[in-house]
């Protein structure tokens, strides 16, 4: 009963970080960071291009780059509701594997940003901006794993 209990705690810290994770800003575009919303909301308002000329950054097409941050900002929270909807799961005792969904979207939002066009050829420390976003899939797979273990059964006596 109580490795039942470690293993759900362990989840819903998994996913409370993950949560943590995304809204880190850790999107650095010049000398200011931004998490997944302020930086929308800056292209929002003064505009892909104007960004990408302060900054002095290089973008091949800045139009295809300012869909791709929306389509991710999407994808990004498509990742927080699947991560809440899993701690849901976790606190009410069903087991709807919506871990192995999220571990999927995890995936599905590195390799995203891993191609040219993304939130990444924004970020002035490009590696960071590449990379960031794989804490996700190892922090999903090591809950995935660990939810996976079978239980370890005690004879009675």
């Amino acid at each position: 009963m109580k490795r039942n209990r470690r293993k759900r705690v362990f989840s819903i810290i998994c996913y409370i970080i993950n949560i943590i994770i995304v809204f880190y800003p850790w999107i650095i575009v010049g000398n200011t960071k931004y998490n997944i919303v302020q930086l929308k909301r800056k292209i929002e308002t003064i505009g892909i291009h104007t960004m990408i000329k302060r900054n002095g950054l290089i973008v091949d097409n800045p139009n295809f780059v300012g869909a791709m941050v929306k389509v991710q900002v999407v994808l990004y929270f498509c990742f927080i509701l699947l991560c809440l909807g899993y701690i849901v799961c976790v606190v009410i005792g069903k087991n709807w594997r919506l871990n192995l969904v999220t571990f999927y979207a995890s995936i599905g939002l590195m390799i995203v940003n891993i191609t040219g066009y993304s939130i990444a050829s924004l970020c002035t420390n490009t590696i960071q901006g590449t990379f960031f976003p794989i804490i996700t899939v190892i922090i999903t797979l090591i809950e995935l794993l660990s939810s996976a273990l079978p239980e370890k059964k005690t004879a009675k006596k």
